[in-house]
């Protein structure tokens, strides 16, 4: 397992760098290369831009997967030539609905199965756990994930998300574990129980969930 995720943070303002240079650092040194799939910002090419910008900076070959790699098979075979992937932020209940009506969901649940790396930016990480919880525009949602990671995640976690989505967290997370990640944080798993956390100098870290009778609790990793 070498599954990345993290809580959100604006790659193109440089929120994300630190986490990024570690993803570099992981990547197979004999094949630096990283897929793309921005299919969560309905591949706006701003954002295909600034991610490309930064990985190619650093000397990682980049592939993007487009939604149209989706549904025409390319998706395979973009993946097989590439040592990471890097599945991007937007909009959660999308990119869920784009993965499953084209059945390439199975196909990232292979690929992390191969030990390559992994990586979740915010809508993202929500797919690799089994569920998410989201707090937008003051509503509370969740998205069941592929359950990769077991437990729930809350990407974008502060104070405000947990008073907000209390209810969710006790129905969701009463019996398995949830991590909240803040922006400019990242959690790098190479097994369930092992991680490594990964934060920016102005993050507010990664923090475990608790639901304990009813009340719900927080700890920072």
């Amino acid at each position: 397992m070498n599954i990345i995720t993290i809580g959100g943070g604006r790659i193109y303002a440089n929120e994300t760098k630190t986490i990024d240079d570690y993803i570099f650092s992981i990547l197979s040194r004999e094949n630096r290369s990283i897929s793309i799939l921005p299919t969560a910002s309905k591949d706006r090419p701003d954002y295909i831009e600034a991610v490309r910008k930064i990985y190619e900076t650093l000397a990682v070959k980049t592939n993007v997967i487009y939604e149209k790699d989706l549904i025409d098979g390319n998706f395979s075979k973009v993946l097989s030539n590439s040592s990471g992937l890097y599945i991007g932020g937007g909009d959660a209940i999308y990119l869920s609905y784009a993965l499953k009506k084209t059945n390439c969901l199975l196909l990232i649940k292979e690929y992390a199965n191969t030990g390559k790396v992994v990586a979740g930016l915010s809508a993202g990480a929500a797919l690799l756990f089994e569920r998410a919880i989201f707090c937008e525009d003051n509503k509370c949602f969740s998205i069941e994930g592929l359950g990769i990671l077991e437990g729930v995640v809350i990407p974008h976690f502060n104070q405000c998300v947990l008073d907000q989505c209390k209810d969710l967290i006790i129905e969701f997370g009463s019996d398995k574990r949830v991590y909240g990640i803040s922006n400019g944080a990242a959690m790098h798993f190479v097994s369930q129980n092992n991680y490594r956390v990964i934060t920016e100098p102005y993050s507010a870290g990664v923090w475990k969930i608790s639901v304990n009778s009813g009340n719900v609790s927080q700890e920072k990793l």
